[in-house]
Protein backbone atom coordinates (compact mmCIF):
# COMPACT_ATOMS: atom_id res chain seq x y z
CA UNK A 1 0.00 0.00 0.00
CA UNK A 2 1.28 3.67 -0.79
CA UNK A 3 1.81 5.95 1.99
CA UNK A 4 2.45 9.26 -0.44
CA UNK A 5 5.78 9.46 1.15
CA UNK A 6 7.45 7.04 -1.02
CA UNK A 7 7.35 4.22 1.61
CA UNK A 8 5.30 1.31 1.37
CA UNK A 9 3.40 -0.71 3.98
CA UNK A 10 2.91 -4.26 3.41
CA UNK A 11 -0.58 -5.45 3.95
CA UNK A 12 -1.10 -9.30 4.50
CA UNK A 13 -4.54 -10.45 4.74
CA UNK A 14 -4.28 -14.02 6.00
CA UNK A 15 -7.19 -15.98 6.14
CA UNK A 16 -6.92 -19.20 7.93
CA UNK A 17 -9.68 -22.04 6.68
CA UNK A 18 -9.86 -25.57 9.32
CA UNK A 19 -10.81 -28.60 6.95
CA UNK A 20 -11.28 -31.41 9.62
CA UNK A 21 -13.79 -34.36 9.70
CA UNK A 22 -15.65 -34.25 12.57
CA UNK A 23 -18.56 -36.87 13.61
CA UNK A 24 -19.85 -37.58 16.61
CA UNK A 25 -21.68 -41.36 17.33
CA UNK A 26 -23.17 -43.06 20.56
CA UNK A 27 -22.06 -46.55 21.02
CA UNK A 28 -24.30 -48.91 23.12
CA UNK A 29 -22.13 -51.70 24.88
CA UNK A 30 -23.33 -54.95 26.77
CA UNK A 31 -23.28 -55.16 30.34
CA UNK A 32 -23.40 -57.93 32.76
CA UNK A 33 -26.92 -58.12 34.48
CA UNK A 34 -26.70 -61.42 36.04
CA UNK A 35 -24.15 -64.47 36.29
CA UNK A 36 -25.17 -67.92 36.63
CA UNK A 37 -23.54 -71.26 38.19
CA UNK A 38 -23.16 -74.60 38.93
CA UNK A 39 -21.21 -77.00 40.70
CA UNK A 40 -20.93 -80.54 41.49
CA UNK A 41 -19.13 -83.36 42.60
CA UNK A 42 -19.36 -86.01 39.80
CA UNK A 43 -18.32 -86.22 36.82
CA UNK A 44 -21.47 -85.19 35.18
CA UNK A 45 -20.80 -81.45 34.53
CA UNK A 46 -23.96 -79.32 33.00
CA UNK A 47 -24.70 -76.03 32.20
CA UNK A 48 -27.39 -74.07 34.16
CA UNK A 49 -30.73 -73.23 32.85
CA UNK A 50 -31.04 -69.34 32.30
CA UNK A 51 -33.41 -67.46 30.94
CA UNK A 52 -33.54 -64.22 28.65
CA UNK A 53 -35.42 -61.14 28.72
CA UNK A 54 -35.66 -59.02 25.19
CA UNK A 55 -32.70 -57.28 24.87
CA UNK A 56 -30.82 -59.67 26.51
CA UNK A 57 -28.08 -62.29 24.98
CA UNK A 58 -25.96 -65.05 26.87
CA UNK A 59 -22.30 -64.23 27.80
CA UNK A 60 -19.08 -65.94 27.61
CA UNK A 61 -19.35 -69.22 28.90
CA UNK A 62 -16.43 -70.65 31.64
CA UNK A 63 -16.08 -73.91 33.16
CA UNK A 64 -13.64 -74.89 35.85
CA UNK A 65 -12.91 -78.21 37.03
CA UNK A 66 -10.70 -78.65 40.48
CA UNK A 67 -9.63 -82.10 41.93
CA UNK A 68 -9.43 -82.36 45.70
CA UNK A 69 -6.18 -84.81 47.34
CA UNK A 70 -6.16 -85.15 50.77
CA UNK A 71 -2.90 -86.19 51.71
CA UNK A 72 -1.51 -85.97 55.24
CA UNK A 73 -4.46 -84.55 56.52
CA UNK A 74 -4.16 -81.39 54.24
CA UNK A 75 -6.69 -80.46 51.72
CA UNK A 76 -4.76 -79.75 47.83
CA UNK A 77 -6.75 -78.26 45.25
CA UNK A 78 -5.63 -78.74 41.69
CA UNK A 79 -7.19 -77.11 38.96
CA UNK A 80 -7.38 -79.04 35.79
CA UNK A 81 -8.36 -77.83 32.18
CA UNK A 82 -11.12 -79.67 31.09
CA UNK A 83 -13.53 -82.69 31.58
CA UNK A 84 -11.72 -85.40 30.22
CA UNK A 85 -8.61 -84.99 32.43
CA UNK A 86 -10.95 -84.85 35.12
CA UNK A 87 -12.34 -88.18 34.59
CA UNK A 88 -8.86 -89.17 35.11
CA UNK A 89 -9.21 -88.79 38.67
CA UNK A 90 -11.77 -91.30 40.28
CA UNK A 91 -12.67 -91.01 44.41
CA UNK A 92 -9.83 -93.41 46.36
CA UNK A 93 -7.61 -93.65 43.36
CA UNK A 94 -3.74 -92.64 44.54
CA UNK A 95 -1.12 -90.02 43.40
CA UNK A 96 1.99 -88.79 43.58
CA UNK A 97 2.11 -84.79 43.68
CA UNK A 98 4.93 -82.21 43.63
CA UNK A 99 4.27 -79.90 45.38
CA UNK A 100 5.87 -75.74 45.21
CA UNK A 101 6.68 -74.27 48.13
CA UNK A 102 4.14 -72.18 48.16
CA UNK A 103 1.69 -75.11 48.38
CA UNK A 104 0.55 -75.57 44.37
CA UNK A 105 0.29 -78.64 42.70
CA UNK A 106 3.38 -78.61 39.91
CA UNK A 107 2.86 -82.24 38.04
CA UNK A 108 0.66 -85.18 38.68
CA UNK A 109 1.62 -87.93 38.49
CA UNK A 110 0.50 -92.36 39.47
Amino acid sequence: MDQGSGLGEVVQDCVYLVYDNYCSYTVQEWQVVDRVAAQGNDFKPFWPDITLDPGQREGERQETYIVIFVADGKIIRYTVDNLEELTQFTPGSEWILKVNALGGVTEVSR
